[in-house]
């Protein structure tokens, strides 16, 4: 008898959450969610202090090997600090790099006779029992009839002499290189973890490819020229290796067709007939 009321007309709405009800609100799931999102926050956290650590850890290694390396080196003034090692190798800043530093100032530097300090012959000694050679150590020791054959030339030559004759590596061979070591440095960096697990975005090496075209062609050569000789989508999408050597194939023997490329590329053949 919906007719008979005096607000038949007007619709009645009822909120969906009252606040002045008596019913207890169960949010027991949105609790547990905000703890599991808190704790997970929190071992994220402590995993990032921990890398960060292990960073300062192994930046402190390649300090001491840079600090190692001026030392051998006979210069303690040489500008050679952690930030020449970071970044892409570049062939032409590496020589440029390496002119700077060990010049003909760094050779020509004289060496005062007075700061040359006194080496006892115990301290020319071998001291590292690890890399003793065995061999020598099992050969018994020397009669003295043996010991008198030895010739007055080998006699007079000093413990220093021979310190300094011996062949000495900058590092040992068996030790990590610089690049090495700062691979594993950049490593320890993670962009997220996943199952408790740091995730590092893996970076491959690209094949090159010209396309086709000589640098004069592609900087003289009108944007829409050569996205009609190539599409830019070839150059910016991700390709696997087999994909980029099949292009290398395709472009270079598309380059071979002349009168092709000429079509394509008019506005740079046009200028040289002119």
């Amino acid at each position: 008898f919906r007719y008979q009321e005096p607000d038949a007309e007007f619709l009645k709405r009822y909120p969906r959450t009252i606040e002045d009800s008596v019913r207890r609100k169960d949010d027991r799931r949105k609790v547990k969610r905000a703890e599991i999102k808190q704790r997970k926050e929190l071992e994220r956290q402590q995993k990032q202090e921990e890398i960060k650590r292990l960073k300062n850890l192994k930046k402190k290694e390649i300090v001491d090997k840079i600090k190692r390396l001026k030392t051998v080196a006979g210069d303690e003034d040489l500008r050679l600090n952690i930030d020449d090692f970071d970044g892409d190798f570049d062939p032409k800043e590496y020589d440029r790099r390496m002119q700077e530093l060990f010049s003909d100032n760094y050779y020509e530097k004289g060496t005062n006779e007075d700061d040359v300090p006194e080496v006892s012959d115990e301290e020319l000694q071998v001291e590292d029992w690890d890399r003793v050679d065995e061999s020598v150590v099992s050969k018994p020791v020397q009669s003295n009839n043996q010991g008198e054959q030895i010739t007055k030339k080998s006699k007079k030559k000093s413990k220093l002499r021979q310190a300094i004759a011996q062949s000495k590596p900058l590092f040992d061979p068996k030790e990590k290189t610089f690049e090495q070591y700062f691979d594993e440095y950049y490593k320890l960096d993670c962009e997220d973890f996943v199952s408790d697990m740091p995730v590092r975005f893996q970076y491959r090496q690209v094949e090159p490819n010209d396309f086709g075209l000589s640098i004069e062609e592609i900087l003289s050569a009108d944007d829409r020229e050569l996205n009609a000789w190539c599409s830019l989508k070839k150059t910016s999408q991700y390709r696997s290796k087999d994909e980029e050597i099949r292009d290398q194939h395709v472009f270079k023997n598309k380059a071979k067709n002349f009168d092709k490329k000429r079509k394509i590329l008019s506005s740079i053949y046009e200028e040289k007939d002119e």
